[in-house]
C-alpha cells in the first residue's frame, strides 16, 4: 500500500514538473514580448473613478513597437464595446492622451475574441509600430469612459507591448 501511495506522489510530482516546464517553453518562445500584464477588477465592478497602472520600462527608443490593450470580460458585459481613457505618461514628462473604444461583440451581439465558459479575452491593437521617444519607465493609465458609475463583468484590464515586426 505505501508503494502505491509513494508512486502517485512521484507521478503526480513529474506530471507537475512536466506542465511547469511545458508552461516555460511557451512563454519563452515569445520573442516579441517586452511587456505583458493584467491587473483583476475587484468583483468584476470597475468603479469610474478607477484608474489602473502599468509601469513599463523602455530601454528600446530606436525600433517600432505595438501597443495592445487586453481585455477580459464575462458573459454577461451588457454592452458590444467598451470605451477607455488611456494616458501615457514618459519619461521626460510628456502625456499622451487617448480615447479608445474597444469593440467586443459583433451587430448581433456574437462575442469577439477568444472565450471559455462564460469569460471572454479581446486583445485590441491600440498603437501600431510607434517608437517610444526616450528610454525608461513610462506609466500607462487606463480608466473606464462608460456612462455608468460601476460597470459589471470586465474582469481584467492589461497592457501588452511588442515588438513590432
Amino acid at each position: 500500500m505505501d508503494l502505491r501511495i509513494q508512486n502517485k506522489s512521484i507521478s503526480k510530482a513529474f506530471w507537475f514538473l512536466g506542465l511547469l516546464f511545458s508552461g516555460l517553453i511557451i512563454t519563452s518562445c515569445d520573442k516579441n514580448r517586452v511587456y505583458d500584464q493584467y491587473c483583476t477588477i475587484p468583483d468584476m465592478a470597475w468603479h469610474m473613478d478607477s484608474t489602473y497602472r502599468f509601469d513599463v520600462i523602455i530601454m528600446d527608443s530606436i525600433n517600432p513597437h505595438n501597443i495592445l490593450l487586453n481585455i477580459r470580460h464575462g458573459g454577461n458585459y451588457p454592452y458590444r464595446n467598451l470605451i477607455l481613457f488611456v494616458n501615457i505618461h514618459f519619461p521626460n514628462e510628456k502625456q499622451l492622451v487617448d480615447t479608445v473604444n474597444c469593440i467586443l461583440a459583433d451587430q448581433t451581439g456574437k462575442w469577439y475574441g477568444k472565450g471559455w465558459g462564460s469569460l471572454y479575452s479581446n486583445t485590441i491593437m491600440y498603437k501600431r509600430r510607434i517608437r517610444f521617444p526616450v528610454n525608461g519607465n513610462y506609466t500607462i493609465a487606463v480608466q473606464h469612459a462608460m456612462r455608468d458609475p460601476v460597470l459589471s463583468a470586465i474582469n481584467n484590464i492589461g497592457i501588452r507591448i511588442e515588438k513590432s515586426e
